[in-house]
Formats: structure tokens, sequence, C-alpha cells
């Protein structure tokens, strides 16, 4: 019979293959600027696992923490919010998740606080808001700062609003969301080609105003040029949740996210915590 675990383990030993062939070309280019994974070490390790029957009952007693990236991965990437409103039936899927006890459900997004709370009203469901900056914890309605940042951390905003604003007055269909940490730039709804070419000019001149030193990290994903205070992201987020959950540390952590490349990072830092763990 085939069954989602051999389909399961059929993928992963496709993916293994995959991996082998794409070796060669890996070492030809420039390292990245984060340690690939290991695909071969860890999906060698799930394939020697022993068949679902034999862990099933440590699983169903198991305490699991799931994270969700909404933009790119729960709901296709859009500028404003209105048009990012997520669908019932997500909405509904969520909250079946979290209706299980055993379940810590998180959805992890840029959007701000606000947002979230008017996206996803049920607060059985966790909710990390600026990729980082505040959070909800499941079963409470009240934002908390996840990771401390300061005025004047954030003064960098005040300069940067200006440029942004210069970029949209002359970039029809581009749009200015202003949030605590984070500042985007849309420009998903502009010409292809000139929002692209606008963008690449507003990253050129946020470096010529020297922006390249302020404490900020300027990237480009989904068509829109995001500024965020390099003291908040994913990594930092997920390490300081985990820290926070230390009481009730979960056996299984379940990461869905994948929309830009220092998603890497995030996934690294996982794959080290889970290394610790095992020794």
């Amino acid at each position: 019979t085939h069954t989602a675990e051999y389909w399961t383990r059929s993928f992963a030993k496709e993916l293994l293959k995959v991996d082998a062939e794409l070796l060669e070309q890996r070492l030809s280019r420039d390292g990245p600027s984060v340690p690939q994974l290991s695909v071969k070490n860890d999906l060698s390790s799930f394939l020697s696992l022993p068949p679902t029957k034999s862990r099933a009952s440590k699983a169903n007693d198991s305490s699991r923490l799931w994270l969700f990236e909404y933009e790119g991965v729960l709901n296709a990437p859009q500028s404003l919010p209105e048009l990012a409103w997520p669908s019932d039936e997500l909405v509904a899927t969520l909250g079946k998740l979290a209706s299980d006890e055993r379940n810590m459900i998180f959805v992890i997004s840029s959007r701000s606080s606000t947002v979230l709370d008017a996206w996803f009203p049920n607060h059985a469901l966790g909710a990390i808001a600026e990729l980082g900056f505040e959070v909800r914890m499941p079963g409470s309605s009240r934002w908390t700062p996840l990771v401390h940042v300061s005025s004047a951390e954030l003064s960098w905003r005040e300069d940067v609003l200006p440029n942004l604003r210069y970029f949209t007055e002359r970039t029809p269909g581009s749009y200015v969301e202003e949030k605590n940490s984070i500042l985007s730039w849309y420009y998903r709804d502009s010409d292809p080609q000139f929002g692209s070419w606008q963008a690449m000019e507003l990253r050129a001149d946020l470096n010529e105003s020297g922006f390249d030193k302020v404490p900020v990290d300027v990237v480009d994903v989904h068509k829109c040029v995001e500024i965020r205070s390099n003291s908040v992201s994913k990594v930092r987020a997920v390490h300081e949740l985990l820290m926070n959950l230390s009481e009730s540390k979960p056996e299984f952590i379940f990461v869905l996210c994948g929309n830009e490349s220092s998603d890497e990072e995030l996934y690294a830092f996982l794959h080290s915590i889970s290394i610790k763990d095992a020794e």
C-alpha cells in the first residue's frame, strides 16, 4: 500500500539523488555565507528510522511546536494588507490544529501586530509580528516584545521614510507600509520592469545616503524592498521563543518557513540545536 510514509521515503530517496548530482555544481561555486545543511546526513538519518508504528505512541503523546510563515507559505505575497487577508478555510485549519492541546501554533509575519490581530482573532493561535519584533502567546490577547529594541536603534526610520516616499511618488502602483521595526516599499503592483528598476535605484540611493552604515538590513523579497532593524530576525525570534518555552520544551518542532535566502540561517540554527539535543 502506498501510504503517506511510503511517498515521503520515496521523495527523500529522490532528493538524495538530486543532492548528489548537484554536489559538483556546489563545489564549483563560491561558498554561501550560510553553510549548506547536510541533506545526505539528515535524509539518511530519516530513512534509517523504524516504521511509523513503533514511534506512534510516543508521537501521539508529545508536545509539538508549529511555526508557519504567512507570506509566501500560508498565503501568496501581496502588497496591501487588505489583499492578503487569510481565507476562512486557512483560519479554520489553523484553529483546528491549535485546538489540540499538544500543539502550540505560531504564525510568523512581516505585518504589524494590529494586522495579525485582525487576521487571526482566535487567541488560541500564537503570532509573531514583524518577523520577530512582538509575540502574542497562545491563549493571550496581549502583545509583548520578543526582542527588546531601544528607540535609538529605531531612529533610522525617520531618515529612511523620505527616501521611500520619494520613490513612491515617482513609481505608480508602489506603496509604503510603516511598522515599528520594518519599513516596506512594495512595487508588486507597479509595471514589472519599471518597478524592478526603481527598486534597484532605491537600494543604491540608500547606500549612497549612508544607510549601509546604519544598523538595518535592506532585503528585496517578493517585489518588496524591506528595511529592517538588524536587531530583529526570524532566527533571533525563534531562539527567544524557545528560551521562553524552556519549561515546556516541545519534543517536536515543525517549521514551515522559506520565502527568502535568510531562511537558510533559521534552518541552520534549528539544525544546530537539534544536534546539541542529540548529544
